[in-house]
């Protein structure tokens, strides 16, 4: 009978320990997906060091900026043959989803890039709209990158729960507007629609704010 006791006592102990160590190991394993979970939760809105850590992850990619010099390059071109000093053009980028702490899978994201040239020098901005929002897509979109059919079985479970928490309005959506500076880049509840980053990139431009990736 004492043995049962003791058993028992050191099930509740070890069962207690992983009740307060796993949040702390999920956390540590997964810091930025668990930051922008618990703002989901907590019906709050990330800090922009979200937006800061993302940035530079792309543009320590090379195929990222290679685009945005490439465009760059487009753009005088066209300015050289035509006179015409703006260029807009939608891309798709394939990314490693590292950024988010989930290694070896990847997402298209849609990338909008707008160059000015202002006294035959290019300026360029970029514009991602990312959004933590219900996504029926991804429930098999992520999964088909799995290796394993418990990896594919357990992925396609939690994105169908996260889907399924805004259905019942415990998660809200959050849109991460991701441009090249901090300035013209925001967290809020509101998708960045393509005219106001348009309105707000070329007033920019015309006092001679921005970047030039090619020079």
């Amino acid at each position: 009978m004492g043995l049962n006791k003791r058993k028992k006592r050191v099930l509740l102990s070890l069962s207690f320990a992983l009740f307060i160590l796993l949040p702390l190991i999920v956390y540590i394993s997964f810091p930025n997906t668990t930051k922008l979970i618990i703002s989901l939760v907590t019906h709050t809105l990330p800090d922009s060091s979200h937006l800061s850590r993302i940035r530079n992850d792309l543009l320590n990619q090379d195929k990222f900026t290679a685009m945005l010099k490439t465009h760059e390059k487009e753009a005088l071109d066209r300015y050289k043959r035509t006179g015409r000093t703006s260029f807009v053009k939608k891309y798709i980028h394939k990314t490693p989803t590292s950024m988010f702490d989930i290694h070896s899978f990847h997402d298209y994201w849609e990338v909008w890039i707008r160059t000015d040239i202002l006294e035959s020098r290019p300026l360029t901005s970029f514009l991602i709209r990312l959004g933590m929002i219900r996504d029926k897509n991804a429930e098999t979109f992520f999964s088909n990158q799995c290796q394993s059919i418990i990896c594919k079985k357990s992925l396609t479970s939690a994105v169908i729960v996260y889907n399924k928490m805004f259905d019942w309005g415990i998660f809200r959506p959050i849109r991460l507007n991701i441009t090249e500076s901090d300035e013209t880049s925001g967290v809020s509840r509101h998708r960045l629609t393509l005219q106001e980053w348009n309105d707000s990139v070329a007033g920019m431009h015309r006092k001679g704010q921005g970047t030039a990736f090619s020079q």
